[in-house]
């Protein structure tokens, strides 16, 4: 978890987080700064145990707006990375391209919605759009989860915390602290028995309205001359606090306090004001058993949903006199002063910090359960990936050559004359691949052997999606290579070794006695898998696994023992994002090459015709692959027929192969 400086409230919050985390297997680490600016004069800053705190020198940039942490080595090695929801984290722009392109689980956690400052400017649209970015929102109160729902984050991904400070541990000193020990300490301060007491804490800044505050107290002293206030707390209205002290006595400044201090002074008091905004200090009220007096603003903090007005607090108009009026009331009122006092006690139960925990632990649980995200350099050795830098790495120490042959088996578009190749030319090779089994396959089919080309069907049983009856796929399988796509259309990545192995062998089985050919290639549904499955799908009979490594035109790797298959370009309009994606998870120089006439260009049909002469030019290995469903969903009939007439042309310069004979030829 990242913060820009640690806050004393937040202690005991990361105290217990670290123990119920704990209990669940789970390491927290709390990664913060040094305090600057203006966040110094508050003196509210604290620091955290070393089992999990992780203090960071930071760099403030660009006139103390955007606080750099050298913290990428552990955001590299974390499984979740949670930040409060600051965009003056620079590191929170970098983990927010991370978990849009699904590279990083990365969470945001904060009140969601801008309540303080402009709704317009560049940033804002910025925080706005990118409320959906992230993969998980721990969200401050049941209304923020609202407001991130109206404005695009799914409920699914949404746990509402319901924010809290250590409410337990002030109702736990005020309990400890009799009569006696109040009058006392009231008696010190110089506050005579009988006297009333209203008490303001927290920061002393410009949204807490610290003048309305000062001048409705003069007003309130004026109709009830036994009250005095006590303000405590820092900031940059500070001195003019220090200023109403030297001239009204009954205003007690103190400055700021915490822990047992903090609770005294909350014993001592009748009643909390808080004109200005806001926040988690209502938690502070509510604890002591004291009603908050506010004024109807449009900048409070989310916590402001914890008051009920008439039940344990007060809600005036912005009016020194009205409010003023309204806190005398109560002081004359003995009766109902008691029973909001009542209802505050009865809040502070329901918000408590332990709820908070309970909440949060709750949402990291299901966060760091859900398979959707890989990590990049995460310690996780079966993470997802489509197509990982692990494998990679070892795919170019082990490329070689494949064994075997099977053109017996091979099926054929329709006949394809040998190309021959002369030494000083480089070797060109085009295969096509089909994904699901959906009844418009037969459509896909009809142009590849229209225009001459071969293409490897991938076929699920059953899926989701309508799919082929056998018959249908006997037929195709008299004409096309059919490969297996497991039984059911389900993510292997997501299954234990058993389950993945029927999967992979059932289907298999499955094809062979549909086809009456064999079956050597399969297609991992949704592209994922773990690297270890690979050893699964060799150990079911399949010779060669076909990934979706998109920009490639890589023969295929030899990884041990089994043919695992890139590919060039999805027969679909994909924007910039997805192949900026998938060159950061490969970490490859040619992807970035490939990336950056991807990004020039408009549509697949370009993209894959600079990416096929690139590689009659180069050499390689150029494999379209789609969905027909998908494609009659985009309306891309016409530019895939577009593109493999292209390709017809080019059959002079290279070899159409089925996926299998791929393996074959390769290498």
């Amino acid at each position: 978890m990242i913060e820009a400086q640690m806050k004393q409230y937040r202690l005991p919050f990361y105290e217990k987080l670290y123990e119920r985390l704990r209990a669940e297997g789970i390491q927290l680490r709390v990664a913060y700064s040094d305090p600057a600016g203006q966040e110094v004069q508050k003196c509210d800053n604290c620091g955290l145990p070393s089992e999990y705190g992780l203090k960071v020198k930071g760099r403030w940039l660009v006139r103390e707006r955007i606080l750099y942490q050298p913290l990428l080595q552990e955001i590299i090695s974390a499984d979740l990375v949670i930040s409060d929801h600051a965009y003056k984290l620079a590191l929170t722009h970098y983990l927010l391209l991370l978990s849009r392109l699904g590279l990083k689980r990365f969470a945001f956690w904060g009140h969601g919605e801008n309540r303080q400052g402009s709704a317009s400017g560049l940033l804002e649209q910025w925080k706005k759009g990118t409320l959906n970015w992230v993969m998980w929102w721990f969200a401050y109160t049941a209304g923020t989860a609202e407001y991130l729902q109206r404005h695009g984050v799914p409920k699914s991904k949404i746990t509402a915390v319901q924010n809290s400070v250590d409410t337990s541990g002030i109702r736990n000193y005020l309990r400890s602290l009799g009569a006696e020990s109040r009058t006392k300490l009231r008696v010190a301060m110089g506050i005579p028995p009988g006297a009333v007491v209203g008490i303001f804490i927290g920061a002393l800044q410009k949204a807490k309205c610290i003048p309305f505050l000062l001048h409705a107290s003069k007003r309130i002293r004026e109709n009830t001359q036994k009250f005095h206030l006590v303000v405590v707390g820092g900031g940059p209205e500070e001195e003019a606090i220090r200023e109403w002290v030297r001239k009204q006595p009954w205003v007690h400044f103190l400055g700021p306090k915490f822990g047992a201090e903090k609770s005294e002074l909350l014993a001592i008091a009748d009643i909390f004001l808080l004109p200005g905004a806001v926040g988690l200090a209502i938690l502070d009220a509510f604890a002591a058993g004291l009603p908050l007096v506010t004024t109807q603003l449009p900048f409070h903090g989310p916590e402001m949903e914890y008051l009920e007005g008439g039940y344990n607090g007060v809600l005036t108009p912005y009016d020194t006199e009205i409010y003023a009026q309204a806190v005398t009331q109560l002081f004359a009122n003995p009766a109902k002063l008691c029973a909001l006092r009542e209802g505050a006690r009865q809040s502070a139960e329901k918000y408590s910090i332990e709820s908070m925990v309970e909440n949060f632990t709750g949402g990291i649980v299901k966060c760091l359960g859900d398979p959707k995200t890989p990590t990049i350099g995460g310690k996780k050795k079966d993470s997802p990936v489509s197509f990982p830098q692990e494998i990679e790495q070892v795919a170019s120490r082990l490329r070689s050559t494949a064994s075997g042959n099977h053109a017996g088996e091979r099926p054929s578009a329709h006949p394809r004359e040998a190309i021959s190749i002369s030494p000083a030319q480089p070797r060109v090779l085009m295969t096509t691949s089909w994904d699901d089994g959906h009844p418009l396959d037969f459509r896909v089919a009809e142009l590849l052997e229209k225009h001459g080309l071969a293409g490897t069907f991938y076929v699920p049983r059953k899926s989701q999606r309508a799919v082929m009856h056998p018959q249908r796929v006997r037929e195709l399988g008299r004409t096309f290579e059919i490969g297996a796509h497991t039984l059911e259309h389900v993510r292997i990545d997501r299954l234990a070794d058993e389950a993945a192995s029927a999967q992979l062998s059932g289907s298999r089985q499955w094809v062979e006695e549909i086809t009456g050919k064999g079956c050597k290639v399969f297609c991992f549904p949704g592209g994922r898998f773990k690297k270890r499955q690979l050893r699964l799908v060799r150990e079911a009979g399949f010779r060669a696994a076909r990934t979706v490594e998109l920009l490639s035109i890589a023969e295929p790797r030899q990884i041990d023992g089994l043919c695992v298959i890139p590919t060039t370009i999805q027969a679909f309009p994909h924007g910039t994002c997805a192949y900026v994606k998938n060159a950061l998870l490969r970490f490859s120089r040619a992807s970035y090459f490939a990336l950056l006439s991807a990004s020039k260009s408009g549509d697949w049909v370009a993209q894959a015709t600079e990416m096929l002469s690139r590689t009659i030019e180069r050499g390689g290995v150029f494999h379209l692959w789609g969905h027909s469903w998908e494609i009659e969903q985009e309306g891309q009939w016409q530019q895939l027929e577009s593109f493999l007439s292209l390709a017809t042309t080019r059959l002079s310069s290279l070899r159409c192969v089925t996926n299998s004979e791929l393996c074959e030829y390769a290498g």
